[in-house]
């Protein structure tokens, strides 16, 4: 993964840009390992954590957890709209 002039900007924020990256193209339910693979991040525990605190993400299912976006979240669509604009996501 080619590294993001958004990610330079927010570089203590990269496995949070790379985590909303990979559930914004994925569009479904994820594991801590799937998204970890796809966005090319590891150890991504306290990040899934602190999306879940702010109510960006939600942890749906257990064995194996499983993570969505929180759709209801007025910030959700916003943020989506941002990083399309900015060419981070398509």
């Amino acid at each position: 993964m080619i590294e993001h002039d958004i990610e330079k900007i927010f570089y203590n924020c990269k496995k949070i840009l790379r985590i909303l990256k990979v559930f914004f193209e994925e569009n479904e339910p994820l594991t801590i390992y799937r998204i970890e693979k796809n966005g090319m991040i590891y150890d991504i525990n306290r990040a899934i954590n602190k999306l879940i605190e702010i109510g960006i993400v939600k942890k749906i299912d257990e064995e194996p957890n499983l993570y969505i976006l929180n759709e209801e979240n007025s910030l959700v669509p916003k943020i989506r709209e941002f990083l399309k604009d900015i060419g981070y996501i398509s």
